[in-house]
């Protein structure tokens, strides 16, 4: 009989473990959920994370040849959007796109600003 009871007592506790890593695990995705629902609902990584960002033209940027940009802590090959004159080094610059590994940049507006790298 005892036995019997210990079985059940093991059994219960087998259960009640169960239940609370089941409530754990639903907590902790519905944390997740959330902080993924207010950081903007995508995740802004590679390439795609670029756009929007600004930086500082470190050579010349202009459409005959590709210029550098300091950007995110890293240094970017660069081209200007259609139309941009040439951008000096120095000049702040907003990523609008990309172009297989090199930013496409345009002027950031001056009220923005960026931190000296």
């Amino acid at each position: 009989m005892v036995a019997l009871l210990q079985e059940q007592s093991g059994a219960a506790v087998f259960y009640i473990a169960a239940l609370a890593l089941f409530v754990l695990l639903l907590a902790a995705g519905a944390a997740a959920y959330a902080a993924f629902r207010a950081s903007g609902g995508r995740a802004a990584t590679g390439l795609e994370g670029m756009v929007g960002k600004r930086g500082v033209v470190r050579r010349r940027v202009d459409g005959s040849a590709e210029g550098a940009v300091f950007v995110h802590g890293e240094l970017w090959r660069a081209v200007p959007e259609e139309g941009v004159p040439p951008l000096a080094p120095g000049a702040r610059v907003e990523v609008t796109g990309f172009r297989g590994m090199t930013l496409v940049v345009r002027p950031a507006d001056e009220e923005d600003r960026v931190s000296p790298p």
